[in-house]
């Protein structure tokens, strides 16, 4: 009797398909760079520490907005956004906003801070996927809305 493999061995050329369609996208998706020099939104993004004890606690869902906590980090992001279109006032905030990139620098549970005009928007990113079963071609975010204020008056 034979004695079968048990693991998976590279054979065949359709992983090699696979694997060279994901480094063209990868190549075109580099696109995303010059779109976010030109259309970008520059957003300051909350990252809880990986050793805080609450967000051992509760995850991802625990997030921070005291100016002076110790257990978070943040940074300035480049991101490509668009909420032009009709909500109502004081309420921009009540949808969902899917967004796409193509680096790997945001994770679930990052809150995402930035301006228009006189408002200042906090959104929280619930959701992080990537394309295909190769990570590192294409990114898609969504984020929910967790505060809208009127800060600059």
């Amino acid at each position: 009797m034979e004695k079968k493999n048990t693991h998976i061995e590279d054979k065949g050329f359709v992983n090699q398909l696979i694997d060279n369609a994901n480094d063209f996208y990868a190549k075109a998706f580099q696109q995303f760079d010059f779109y976010k020099k030109l259309m970008g939104t520059r957003v300051i993004v909350t990252r809880m520490k990986d050793y805080s004890d609450y967000k051992e606690v509760f995850g991802n869902i625990y997030s921070s907005t005291l100016l002076d906590d110790s257990d978070k980090e943040e940074f300035e992001y480049v991101i490509l956004i668009n909420m032009n279109d009709m909500k109502p006032i004081f309420m921009k905030s009540i949808d969902q906003i899917e967004f796409y990139d193509n680096n790997n620098v945001l994770k679930s549970g990052d809150v995402v801070t930035f301006s228009r005009r006189d408002q200042e928007f906090k959104f929280k990113i619930i959701r992080a996927e990537t394309f295909s079963e190769a990570e590192g071609v294409l990114y898609r975010y969504i984020m929910t809305g967790m505060t809208e204020i009127d800060s600059f008056r």
